[in-house]
């Protein structure tokens, strides 16, 4: 085999190694979205299993399904979920009015640092549902005091959340294109060097 085969052989090589590197992130990325998907759906089951059983023993007779029921079995969180930093959580009253006050919870503090934290209370009506908007400062997480009862509410900023279809493409053209153009730079290199005039000595 001569050295211009050879040479090509191993660009050739290169070429499919990267191709192979590529296709092994791909795997990757699809593998990890399809467990993190997997782990949402098992995660919202399990959530809604136990906030299902808890509505269930209850309230039986009731078809309503709620995200929390408190103790007393009179206030109940309806819905719930946040918008940017804003809690926007919908509530309801059964058999009296009950009075809540939301707590900025994702606040964090240095050794001996005072902070004043954001808190608002709200009156919960039994006509109907009562929409209660909470912003909250850093992270978003707060708490709800019915007089009783602290309820934590978070979010978690970090959950992996799987990449789409064309960001994965994206990737990919990112990781392949510098390759394709520094082997196609050196097989014109290549290609000049074989037909520029030799020179005998």
């Amino acid at each position: 085999m001569t050295s211009t085969h050879l040479h090509r052989a191993q660009i050739i090589a290169l070429i499919l190694t990267f191709i192979l590197i590529a296709g092994s992130g791909l795997i990757l990325i699809v593998g990890t979205a399809s467990a993190q998907e997997n782990s949402t759906e098992s995660d919202t089951a399990d959530t809604n299993n136990d906030n299902g059983e808890q509505a269930s023993e209850q309230n039986s007779d009731e078809e309503q399904a709620y995200e929390y029921i408190f103790p007393g079995d009179n206030l109940r969180i309806v819905d719930s979920h946040w918008d940017g930093k804003t809690l926007v959580a919908t509530f309801e009253a059964v058999n009296m009015p009950e009075r809540i006050t939301v707590t900025d919870g994702g606040r964090t503090a240095d050794n001996n640092e005072n902070v004043e934290l954001d808190r608002q209370g709200y009156t919960i009506g039994t006509s109907g549902t009562t929409e209660v908007r909470f912003t909250v400062v850093e992270d978003r997480q707060v708490t709800i005091d019915d007089g009783t009862t602290l309820l934590l509410k978070g979010y978690a900023p970090d959950r992996l959340t799987a990449p789409s279809i064309g960001e994965v493409a994206a990737m990919i053209l990112g990781l392949i294109a510098p390759i394709v153009g520094i082997v196609a730079l050196k097989l014109r290199d290549d290609r000049r060097h074989q037909n520029s005039p030799r020179r005998v000595f």
